[in-house]
């Protein structure tokens, strides 16, 4: 009876339009390199041009607006500067992993011509917690909203030329094969919500 009403409202949302992805882990196409499962967490490991990587096999459609959900915990050594935590051409989580500057955690949206924005928070030095990022793409008020665990949300612009309508996104990683973008760390709980 679960299962049958389970499928139900899952086949209304389809003719309706809406869809709503929970990682399964057991339905991913992994990279040259697979995330090990601990904990009900994929792991990724990245070394300089290599990373395990994942890839959502689901092919979204953001144009009419999404809600993107993730928690993620970040090893303590990263091999680059921009590790991509959920990654696709014109949308991106990444960690961003300086020396001078500290840790933060970003979303980078690309358009046209190569112009992108992006928004960053800031994460505390060394922790090693898991931490939850919330974005909400609103294309009719052309702004996406950031938020990284209880801070208060950032709202960026959607750049023009943003590609939202066939996204697919890749865990861990730029791109299944090689890749010097890759992150070290611990994914689990993503969400992903369109109308």
């Amino acid at each position: 009876m679960k299962k049958s009403m389970i499928a139900a409202v899952l086949a209304a949302g389809s003719l309706l339009g809406a869809a709503e992805y929970t990682l399964d882990v057991e339905n991913l196409q992994t990279g040259d390199i697979s995330p090990s499962l601990e904990d009900n967490a994929l792991v990724f490991k990245a070394g300089d041009t290599t990373a395990s990587a994942a890839l959502i096999p689901t092919v979204f459609d953001l144009s009419k607006g999404a809600d993107i959900e993730l928690e993620f915990k970040a090893d303590k050594t990263q091999t680059n500067t921009f590790p991509r935590i959920l990654d696709n051409r014109d949308i991106s989580i990444q960690l961003f992993d300086s020396e001078k500057e500290g840790r933060a955690v970003k979303l980078l949206l690309n358009g046209a011509d190569k112009k992108y924005k992006q928004v960053m928070a800031k994460l505390p030095d060394q922790d090693d917690q898991w931490h939850k990022v919330t974005v909400t793409i609103d294309p009719a008020a052309k702004t996406a909203r950031f938020q990284l665990d209880n801070t208060l949300p950032r709202r960026i612009e959607i750049p023009a030329g943003a590609q939202l309508d066939k996204v697919r996104f890749v865990l861990g990683s730029t791109a299944l094969g090689k890749s010097t973008r890759g992150f070290s760390g611990s994914i689990r709980n993503v969400k992903i919500t369109t109308p």
